[in-house]
């Protein structure tokens, strides 16, 4: 009987990773269909030249690269020349590669230093790879990765210089591997890199598997388990996994009191998926596509707490329903006061609901019961959505999302963008004032008499009347003629 039953009493395993996803990742995907909102407004559609976004990243980043170069830092013991290589035909790096696939490898060849420099900005941000340049100048470039797990020098090394016999600049030596991964809040890994990482040397459904069981372990106990069982089908594979830290990708080691158990980055991958053709535009474009899409997910966000039929958020709704289907095979045994324990088969675990606690920590990481609390408040006739954390409130999803990006004017309403310069756009002022002359002539008859002082209070001339005169007086011979002008 106890055998049967260890199949359904596992709760914190999930069918597929893609269980965490939240609510925001969904409502993301749905306005993602319409998000190139700038395509009709050609002064933020304008190409950049590619060396002039070469040359202003270079600037931006420093002559020294990223960061100071090390004094220290020793060069490696590389040839200036290429006299070995006569007669070989190396690789030749593609400008137009797509950014996040940019990817340098050695014995390749650059037009020049920027551009190697260009590539390897664009593989460190792609990949989530701290790199450094030791060595950037003129003539050469050493590039170092930073500190992996436990305070471990990363061995990713490059060094570059320009080749003897042709004006061209190549990789001459790069030790490829990584031992660093990409870091996110709380210190906690992606686990869909490391697995990425992992799969690529130790494939297999059964290593798969065992793998996510140690990643959603909640306890130490199941992850040693899991863990001992890829120990005894990959010592290769154990070694791997233990050496990444366990601690920043396995829920065991989680901090309690967050309401998140995620072992995943899904939302700052969903979202940087939304922005991917932002990226590739100018940066004012780049920045108004994102601001607009913002400003519309804002307000469907505070617009979906409407549909909510309780006041708990549905998507936690749902997954305690999903528990019910499991409480037949738990038995609740109390002991006093708020105590339990509950059992089935050989597991137990103890639950305290004064303290909303309970042995196997899925209830302090996720912030709703888990299924050993919610058969023991069943047991009292108490429902468990009364013990959700306030995180799930229907009040604190309307405070989080009660903030909105206000809309701005576009250039047709906002004269100072309209393409004309301070000067003529002053001069139409001055002579629109200067057009009626109210002033008073002293009349003969009237000298030595006081006269009433009278003030003309003179109507500022709309925008419609500038541009009016502005399309008559300066868009005639000799203005450029592809200058807009916006006319309401």
């Amino acid at each position: 009987m106890a055998s049967s039953s260890k199949l359904h009493i596992d709760d914190d395993t999930d069918s597929s990773i893609s269980d965490n996803e939240s609510l925001d990742i969904t409502v993301e995907r749905k306005i993602a269909g319409g998000f190139n909102f700038t395509q009709e407004y050609d002064f933020l559609n304008l190409l950049c030249d590619n060396e002039k976004l070469v040359a202003s990243c270079v600037n931006t980043i420093g002559k020294d690269g990223i960061g100071s170069p090390e004094k220290e830092a020793t060069e490696m013991d590389m040839p200036d020349s290429d006299e070995e290589g006569i007669g070989v035909d190396f690789a030749v790096h593609n400008p137009m590669t797509k950014w996040s696939l940019m990817k340098p490898t050695e014995k390749e060849i650059y037009e020049s230093p920027e551009q190697l420099r260009f590539a390897l900005i664009n593989y460190a941000v792609a990949n989530g790879y701290p790199l450094r340049f030791t060595r950037c100048d003129k003539k050469r470039i050493q590039v170092k990765c930073g500190k992996g797990e436990d305070g471990k020098t990363c061995p990713f090394v490059l060094w570059a210089s320009w080749m003897g016999r042709e004006r061209s600049f190549q990789i001459k030596k790069m030790v490829e591997k990584h031992i660093c991964v990409r870091i996110f809040d709380f210190g906690s890994i992606c686990a869909r890199h490391i697995y990425a990482n992992f799969r690529k040397a130790n494939s297999g459904e059964q290593l798969r598997k065992l793998f996510w069981l140690a990643a959603k372990s909640t306890v130490e106990v199941q992850f040693m388990e899991h863990m001992n069982a890829i120990n005894a089908l990959s010592v290769e594979a154990y070694k791997h996994l233990m050496a990444r830290d366990p601690k920043s990708w396995c829920r065991a080691f989680f901090a309690s009191g967050r309401a998140c158990d995620a072992i995943e980055n899904g939302m700052s991958e969903s979202f940087n998926s939304v922005i991917d053709d932002a990226k590739k535009k100018p940066i004012i474009t780049m920045l108004e596509e994102i601001r607009l899409y913002i400003m519309q997910r804002s307000y469907t966000m505070s617009m979906l707490h409407k549909k909510w039929e309780g006041d708990i958020c549905p998507s936690v709704v749902n997954k305690l329903s999903k528990l019910k289907r499991r409480l037949r095979y738990w038995n609740v045994f109390p002991s006093g006061g708020n105590a339990y324990e509950v059992r089935s088969g050989f597991e137990g675990y103890k639950v305290d609901l004064e303290g909303e606690y309970c042995t196997c920590r899925s209830w302090e990481l996720r912030g709703y019961p888990c299924v050993h609390a919610s058969a023991a408040l069943y047991s009292l006739h108490v429902s468990p959505e009364t013990k959700v954390s306030y995180y799930f409130a229907k009040s604190k999803f309307i405070e989080a999302n009660q903030d909105n990006i206000l809309p701005l004017n576009g250039r047709n309403v906002d004269l100072r963008n309209s393409g004309y310069t301070e000067a003529e756009i002053s001069n139409v002022f001055n002579e629109h004032e200067e057009g009626g002359d109210d002033s008073m002539e002293d009349d003969e008859e009237g000298i030595g008499e006081t006269q009433p002082l009278i003030i003309v209070h003179r109507r500022r001339p709309s925008e419609r009347i500038i541009n009016n005169k502005l399309k008559k007086r300066l868009d005639g011979p000799g203005r450029d003629s592809e200058t807009p002008l916006d006319i309401n």
